[in-house]
Protein backbone atom coordinates (compact mmCIF):
# COMPACT_ATOMS: atom_id res chain seq x y z
CA UNK A 1 0.00 0.00 0.00
CA UNK A 2 2.85 2.61 0.89
CA UNK A 3 4.28 1.73 -2.50
CA UNK A 4 1.18 0.64 -4.86
CA UNK A 5 -0.96 3.39 -3.24
CA UNK A 6 1.23 5.95 -1.92
CA UNK A 7 -0.27 6.05 1.70
CA UNK A 8 2.02 6.59 4.60
CA UNK A 9 2.17 3.55 5.83
CA UNK A 10 4.49 2.09 8.42
CA UNK A 11 4.65 -0.99 10.08
CA UNK A 12 5.93 -2.07 13.81
CA UNK A 13 6.94 -5.60 14.38
CA UNK A 14 6.78 -6.00 18.19
CA UNK A 15 8.36 -8.11 20.22
CA UNK A 16 6.46 -9.39 23.45
CA UNK A 17 4.94 -6.27 25.16
CA UNK A 18 3.72 -6.36 28.32
CA UNK A 19 1.26 -4.88 31.08
CA UNK A 20 -0.90 -5.80 33.34
CA UNK A 21 -3.66 -5.63 30.74
CA UNK A 22 -1.83 -8.90 29.49
CA UNK A 23 -4.27 -11.76 29.19
CA UNK A 24 -3.38 -14.16 31.79
CA UNK A 25 -2.82 -17.03 29.16
CA UNK A 26 0.28 -15.42 28.60
CA UNK A 27 3.57 -16.37 30.68
CA UNK A 28 4.20 -13.04 31.82
CA UNK A 29 1.30 -12.78 33.51
CA UNK A 30 0.88 -16.42 34.46
CA UNK A 31 3.88 -15.63 36.39
CA UNK A 32 3.06 -12.11 38.19
CA UNK A 33 0.04 -13.78 38.81
CA UNK A 34 0.82 -16.60 40.54
CA UNK A 35 3.27 -14.48 42.53
CA UNK A 36 1.03 -12.23 43.99
CA UNK A 37 -1.79 -14.85 44.32
CA UNK A 38 0.76 -16.68 46.28
CA UNK A 39 2.23 -14.11 48.58
CA UNK A 40 -1.47 -13.79 49.24
CA UNK A 41 -2.27 -17.36 50.32
CA UNK A 42 -4.72 -17.98 46.97
CA UNK A 43 -2.27 -20.56 45.62
CA UNK A 44 0.74 -22.99 46.42
CA UNK A 45 2.66 -23.23 43.05
CA UNK A 46 3.38 -22.36 39.76
CA UNK A 47 3.44 -24.71 37.22
CA UNK A 48 5.54 -24.19 34.09
CA UNK A 49 7.79 -25.63 31.31
CA UNK A 50 11.24 -24.51 29.86
CA UNK A 51 12.68 -21.69 32.44
CA UNK A 52 15.55 -21.33 29.84
CA UNK A 53 13.41 -19.58 26.94
CA UNK A 54 14.51 -16.15 26.00
CA UNK A 55 12.48 -13.45 25.11
CA UNK A 56 12.04 -9.96 24.78
CA UNK A 57 10.27 -8.45 27.21
CA UNK A 58 9.44 -4.52 27.16
CA UNK A 59 6.62 -2.26 28.04
CA UNK A 60 3.71 -1.88 25.96
CA UNK A 61 3.22 1.81 26.97
CA UNK A 62 7.17 1.92 25.60
CA UNK A 63 5.68 -0.15 22.38
CA UNK A 64 2.83 2.31 21.90
CA UNK A 65 4.90 5.53 22.27
CA UNK A 66 6.67 4.30 19.23
CA UNK A 67 3.68 3.23 17.14
CA UNK A 68 2.67 6.97 17.87
CA UNK A 69 6.36 8.04 16.06
CA UNK A 70 6.08 5.99 13.62
CA UNK A 71 2.77 7.53 12.63
CA UNK A 72 4.25 10.98 12.91
CA UNK A 73 7.49 10.51 11.48
CA UNK A 74 7.74 12.37 7.92
CA UNK A 75 8.62 9.20 5.93
CA UNK A 76 7.24 5.76 6.04
CA UNK A 77 9.04 2.96 7.10
CA UNK A 78 9.50 -0.60 9.06
CA UNK A 79 10.62 -0.71 12.32
CA UNK A 80 11.20 -3.37 15.14
CA UNK A 81 9.89 -2.12 18.45
CA UNK A 82 11.51 -4.18 21.21
CA UNK A 83 14.03 -4.02 24.34
CA UNK A 84 16.62 -5.45 22.41
CA UNK A 85 17.19 -7.17 24.96
CA UNK A 86 16.61 -10.90 25.99
CA UNK A 87 15.40 -12.55 29.74
CA UNK A 88 15.06 -15.71 30.49
CA UNK A 89 12.00 -16.90 32.12
CA UNK A 90 13.79 -17.65 34.83
CA UNK A 91 14.57 -14.17 35.29
CA UNK A 92 10.90 -13.26 34.78
CA UNK A 93 10.09 -15.47 37.57
CA UNK A 94 12.83 -14.26 39.49
CA UNK A 95 11.87 -10.77 39.36
CA UNK A 96 8.47 -11.54 39.65
CA UNK A 97 8.65 -13.49 43.52
CA UNK A 98 11.01 -10.84 44.37
CA UNK A 99 8.27 -8.18 44.65
CA UNK A 100 6.59 -9.81 46.89
CA UNK A 101 9.90 -10.93 48.96
CA UNK A 102 9.09 -15.07 48.32
CA UNK A 103 12.08 -17.42 46.87
CA UNK A 104 10.68 -18.51 43.34
CA UNK A 105 11.83 -22.33 43.78
CA UNK A 106 9.83 -22.97 46.55
CA UNK A 107 6.91 -22.54 44.43
CA UNK A 108 7.74 -22.96 41.03
CA UNK A 109 7.39 -26.73 39.48
CA UNK A 110 8.41 -27.65 35.83
CA UNK A 111 6.08 -29.72 34.23
CA UNK A 112 8.08 -31.14 31.54
CA UNK A 113 4.78 -31.78 29.15
CA UNK A 114 4.84 -27.99 29.34
CA UNK A 115 8.44 -27.57 27.93
CA UNK A 116 8.84 -26.93 23.93
CA UNK A 117 11.47 -27.52 21.63
CA UNK A 118 14.34 -24.46 22.43
CA UNK A 119 14.52 -21.84 19.68
CA UNK A 120 17.52 -21.62 17.26
CA UNK A 121 17.88 -18.41 17.60
CA UNK A 122 16.72 -16.52 21.28
CA UNK A 123 13.68 -14.28 20.34
CA UNK A 124 14.99 -10.86 20.69
CA UNK A 125 14.27 -7.88 18.72
CA UNK A 126 16.44 -5.35 17.07
CA UNK A 127 15.45 -1.77 17.35
CA UNK A 128 18.05 0.17 16.19
CA UNK A 129 16.12 1.00 13.20
CA UNK A 130 13.58 2.71 15.44
CA UNK A 131 16.34 4.48 17.52
CA UNK A 132 18.14 5.77 14.53
CA UNK A 133 15.58 7.08 12.41
CA UNK A 134 13.28 7.85 15.43
CA UNK A 135 14.77 8.38 18.30
CA UNK A 136 12.79 5.75 20.05
CA UNK A 137 14.01 3.31 22.53
CA UNK A 138 12.15 1.35 25.25
CA UNK A 139 12.46 3.47 28.82
CA UNK A 140 11.02 0.68 31.49
CA UNK A 141 13.44 -1.12 33.19
CA UNK A 142 12.52 -5.01 33.28
CA UNK A 143 11.89 -5.01 36.62
CA UNK A 144 9.90 -1.96 36.71
CA UNK A 145 7.62 -3.73 34.31
CA UNK A 146 7.54 -7.11 36.30
CA UNK A 147 6.73 -5.04 39.63
CA UNK A 148 4.12 -3.10 38.11
CA UNK A 149 2.25 -6.18 37.01
CA UNK A 150 3.08 -7.90 40.18
CA UNK A 151 1.65 -4.55 41.92
CA UNK A 152 -2.06 -4.70 39.56
CA UNK A 153 -1.95 -8.45 40.00
CA UNK A 154 -2.14 -8.15 44.56
CA UNK A 155 -4.49 -5.14 44.15
CA UNK A 156 -7.08 -7.23 42.04
CA UNK A 157 -6.61 -10.40 43.77
CA UNK A 158 -6.19 -8.94 47.47
CA UNK A 159 -10.15 -8.54 48.01
CA UNK A 160 -10.41 -12.56 47.28
CA UNK A 161 -8.31 -13.33 50.69
CA UNK A 162 -10.51 -14.23 53.17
Amino acid sequence: MRERDGLHVSSGITYNHESPRRPERFVSRKVTRAAAAISLGLEQELVLGNLDAVRDWCFAGDVMRGARAMVRHAEPGDYVLASGVGHTVRELVDAAFACVDLDAEQYVRVDPALVRPAEEVPLVGDPSRAHDVLGWEAETPFEQMIGEMVEADLRELAPQRS
